[in-house]
């Protein structure tokens, strides 16, 4: 909440990295966590920050964190772990990709912070053991 006292920071700069869509998987593949590889495929690379995270209700959430430069990246068999206790279990997971990209804070925000734009998309998939 600001107060009257409060300064404002108008130079504050965020760049939204570029519009991409996710190629593959295609949203509603199947996938088994011990036999197949997920061949993750996006547009567009550029010097940004990529971030892909898998989650689901029977699988330990998986992240992986990327460069820059990359337009696909291959989860290798086995790499998305199954949570304890749900070895034999198949769900429905949400694989997303994010791209980031830094932004300037104007020297008056004074607490410090950071300022960053990103874009993010999900695809839909299901997993098996």
């Amino acid at each position: 909440t600001r107060s009257d006292s409060d300064v404002s920071a108008p130079n504050t700069v965020i760049r939204i990295p570029a519009a991409f869509d996710v190629t593959g998987p295609t949203s509603d593949a199947n996938f088994s966590r011990k036999n197949d590889v997920i061949d993750v495929v996006w547009g567009v690379g550029a010097a940004e920050k990529i971030a892909i995270d898998v989650v689901g209700d029977c699988i330990i959430p998986f992240t992986k964190a990327l460069g820059g430069c990359e337009t696909s990246y291959v989860i290798n068999k086995d790499e998305i772990k199954a949570q304890d206790g749900k070895d034999s279990t198949s769900c429905s997971a949400t694989l997303s990709v994010t791209k980031s990209k830094a932004g300037t804070l104007d020297n008056a925000f004074g607490e410090g912070g950071v300022a960053t734009g990103t874009q993010k998309r999900d695809v839909d998939i299901r997993l098996a053991p």
